[in-house]
């Protein structure tokens, strides 16, 4: 292994290890397949399916029935609901578990993993045929390391972090920035993230369920490696049954804990020092390199590592060691004024970023000024890593553009034509100028009744690359359209005090029906994004209106019901004390009152609510527009938290477009999840618009939601049928 410091000092480590010693580079996608393979040859059953839940046994010799969903060659690629009655369970479902969550287990901090495999010319794939590094310093992560790790026939490129969860694309990009000559013209090939525990779970066993890896959050520190105590877990079962002829135990179990504990707890606890000691500046990183640099450092640590306990060492050169630590974090004060002289000036201004449209950058120590130069015109040009906020899923391929490889990722071209119907208005307004600072967009044009001339001109003073156009009143609206990529749609009155979005539907109705018109004759493949009110009828009627013109894509017609998840993650953010940029929760149904269903049971990070808490939560997120409303007193609705949460969604979509394949969203769509035409849940975007519904949300729901769910149907069911009806009255304009 190389170890790289935040000045780019490299040192050759594994100079100590013996001829049967190695670390393992694997791939999972491998790895799995074979142990899967191996497990069915030695007599297992292996079912492809996912889990639900568990019941929990009623005596102590019962069996535990767990609830799941089958997808085998009998189900056709449906799914069919079946249990399965078994003596012990094993929890190895992952840091979200669902089977921690069945006993009650507690939850962990984490660190967040960020990987792109790169597939890179073989000439440069020699140099990394033996070889993995390990880089260290604040550009690359503020507590962990950047990696570069051979994976057979590529690399995979990746960091980490606990601490800046939501800059985790920015150290990537420093990562391949600081290996720029040795991976330069490769072509990345899948995009990866991983929660990565920081500590054991309060609760690792009960009766005969034992958690394991990620899902007990067993994980060697500052490598993250959870197999090898996955495999041990497995050793006691097999050990406490008797090879499988009788039933493990709970106190079977717990001697595997309290193995774990003994033999592997001082490792833990090392490690976590030495992470916390080492990767806490740029200084005491460059002090930790240099200390690797000596050969006994790196026979403890690769003995550490290889057999997983702190190794025995030689007590005279222990003293040496602990001086020359020491001596090194003494030095890190002059490290630090040595590296302040690479970089010229500490701080850069502010970049526009899509979502958290703000950041101040801190000039990433170690990196040549060049070369730094280089970083922060990528950061201003993000588009090569998608915005914050979209989920990355494990083993999910990154679609790429023919010419948009690895080389030529960090310079996006603004490509894209949105515009916005209603723009002089409380919500067209701040979603224009946030809009506005999408790096994607090249040309937006604004469109209202009156007043959107001044509005253009405001925006057009801002330096962000789009060009912006005013189109005033019904003669200028197909002008406004054509050649749109996206549509969005917030034109209409707003809500006033005492008014339900039903009371809004005379009105907004034949504006929505108007405005769809003019979209399905100028740009009838663009996205269109409906935020008019009531949303649960104006997308039934745009739906309608394009049937009558024949150019109905339900792929493309979307209601933008982001707002509701906006809200139910800033409020469980508060109430539970998380951090906000960790937690996401699902909200289906629609988008007005009892039809709004924050699914609480699925919020990530895996987190518990009492009844009163799930109950107190559900009415403020399904009343948080009128709590606007009222306390705005008659001056309007909720514009500007509107306008956000439509930026967030308009700049989802324009990544899918350009071919990002990992953006998901809420939204109220065609679906086919219940048995109502129209359903809000979260989607998976693509460049063709809906590329799938996620219907695992709504399993596994708790009794209150799915009583929820039941009752919000009817209402939900009037309104879409209200919206219907009203087209199927009215003519539709030629």
């Amino acid at each position: 292994m190389k170890m790289i410091s935040p000045s780019n000092v490299a040192v050759d480590i594994g100079q100590t290890l013996k001829p049967h010693e190695y670390i393992g580079m694997v791939r999972r996608e491998v790895l799995d397949a074979y142990l899967r393979d191996r497990a069915a040859e030695a007599g297992a059953s292996v079912l492809n399916g996912l889990f639900l839940k568990m019941d929990m046994p009623k005596a102590s010799n019962a069996p535990y029935v767990l609830h799941y969903t089958a997808y085998d060659s009998k189900t056709n690629g449906a799914g069919e609901k079946r249990t399965l009655e078994v003596d012990a369970v094993i929890g190895a479902d992952g840091a979200n578990s669902r089977v921690a969550k069945s006993i009650n287990a507690g939850d962990y901090e984490y660190a967040i993993a960020f990987q792109e495999r790169i597939k890179i010319s073989d000439d440069k794939m020699k140099y990394y045929e033996n070889l993995a590094e390990m880089y260290v310093g604040d550009d690359v992560s503020p507590d962990f390391y950047g990696w570069v790790f051979p994976k057979c026939d590529h690399v995979a490129v990746g960091t980490g972090t606990v601490t800046h969860k939501a800059d985790i694309k920015k150290f990537q990009l420093a990562t391949r920035l600081r290996a720029d000559s040795k991976i330069t013209g490769g072509k990345i090939i899948r995009v990866e993230a991983h929660p990565i525990p920081e500590h054991p779970r309060p609760r690792r066993l009960q009766d005969r369920v034992a958690l394991v890896g990620d899902a007990a959050g067993y994980v060697t520190k500052c490598s993250g490696e959870g197999i090898y105590f996955a495999a041990k877990c497995a050793e006691a079962i097999v050990e406490g049954s008797e090879n499988g002829k009788r039933m493990a135990n709970e106190s079977d179990l717990r001697k595997y804990l309290e193995k774990w504990d003994k033999t592997y707890w001082p490792t833990y606890k090392v490690l976590d020092i030495l992470q916390k000691v080492f990767y806490r500046s740029n200084p005491a990183s460059e002090a930790f390199v240099e200390m690797c640099a000596d050969e006994y450092v790196q026979k403890m640590t690769f003995d550490s590592y290889l057999y997983k306990k702190v190794a025995p060492g030689n007590p005279i050169e222990d003293l040496k060691l602990a001086v020359n630590t020491i001596g090194s974090l003494v030095r890190v004060n002059a490290l630090t004024r040595e590296m302040d002289k690479l970089t010229p000036n500490s701080k850069f201004p502010n970049f526009f970023r899509p979502l958290h449209f703000t950041f101040q950058l801190f000039s990433p120590k170690g990196v040549k000024w060049k070369q730094h130069q280089q970083l922060l015109s990528q950061l201003a040009q993000p588009h090569c890593l998608a915005a914050e906020g979209a989920q990355y899923h494990n083993q999910k391929p990154l679609a790429q553009k023919e010419n948009k490889g690895y080389a030529n990722c960090v310079q996006p071209q603004a490509s894209y034509k949105v515009a916005i119907l209603g723009a002089s208005g409380g919500i067209g307004q701040p979603l224009a100028l946030l809009v506005k600072m999408s790096p994607l967009v090249s040309e937006l044009n604004l469109y209202d009744i009156a007043n959107v001339k001044g509005v253009a001109a405001d925006l057009s003073h801002c330096n962000t690359p789009s060009q912006v156009s005013d189109f005033t009143g019904a003669s200028e609206l197909a002008n406004c359209l054509k050649g749109a990529n996206v549509v969005v749609i917030p034109a209409g009155v707003p809500r006033k005090p005492g008014m339900t979005r039903d009371d809004l539907f005379n009105i907004n109705a034949n504006i929505v029906k108007t405005l769809v018109e003019a979209v399905a004759d100028n740009c009838p493949d663009a996205f269109i994004h409906i935020i008019s009110n009531p949303v649960n009828s104006t997308v039934p009627i745009a739906a309608e209106v394009l049937k009558r013109k024949g150019v109905y894509d339900p792929k493309k017609l979307f209601g933008v019901t982001t707002l509701d998840v906006v809200r139910a993650n800033t409020f469980v953010a508060q109430k539970k004390h998380l951090r906000l940029i960790d937690v996401d929760v699902p909200v289906v149904g629609g988008h007005a009152g009892i039809t709004i269903l924050p699914l609480l049971s699925k919020t990530k990070p895996s987190t518990t609510f009492t009844d009163e808490e799930v109950q107190e939560l559900t009415v403020r997120i399904q009343n948080a527009g009128t709590e606007v409303v009222e306390a705005k007193a008659g001056a309007g609705s909720a514009t500007l938290s509107m306008a956000y949460a439509a930026a967030r969604f308009v700049e989802s979509s324009l990544r899918a477009l350009d071919g990002d394949s990992d953006v998901y969203e809420c939204a109220f769509v065609q679906s086919n999840l219940s048995e109502l035409p129209f359903f809000a849940s979260r989607i998976k975007i693509g460049k063709d618009g809906v590329e799938a519904l996620i219907s695992s949300d709504l399993q596994g729901l708790t009794e209150y939601e799915q009583k929820a769910l039941d009752a919000l149907k009817p209402e939900l069911k009037a309104s879409i049928e209200k919206g219907i009806g009203f087209v199927q009255k009215e003519p539709v304009a030629t």
